[in-house]
Order: C-alpha cells, then structure tokens, then sequence
C-alpha cells in the first residue's frame, strides 16, 4: 500500500498496469481490505475500485465510486 501512495509518477493507466495479472475472484457482498487484495493478487472488481479511488484521489484524481446492482442477485 504505502508503495502505491509513495509513487510519485502515479496515474490512471499506472495504476490500471500494477493489476493486469491479478486474478478475478468474486468477493459477495464485501470489500477486501486492501492488503489483503494487495498480497493475495485475486479480487473483483469493488476491491480494486475502492483501492483506486483511495489511491488515485490522493494523487490529486478526480474519482468517483458508482455502484450498480443486478435485480435478484443483491
């Protein structure tokens, strides 16, 4: 974690790379805690949506977390 907010050259699309090889595991109805998500490289999509927004933003990002459901599965 404290990598990821000490990188100076920090961006999206730096941020988006340091995840291409982790494994989608779904995670119901949680968020992972972060270093968690982080040395077991498997999670979903909420688990890396919420590191990126915390990360991200203090970097100077705009972000935003928007939540979307599918009727009958929540």
């Amino acid at each position: 974690m404290d990598e990821l907010l000490n990188d100076a050259k920090m961006t999206p699309q730096r941020f988006a790379n340091l995840f291409a090889d982790f494994k989608f595991v779904l995670q119901p109805f949680d968020v992972q805690n972060p270093k968690v998500f982080l040395s077991t490289r498997t999670g979903d999509c909420i688990d890396y949506a919420v590191l990126a927004d915390y990360v991200l933003k203090r970097k100077g990002y705009e972000t935003r977390l928007i939540r979307i459901e599918m009727v009958g599965l929540n």
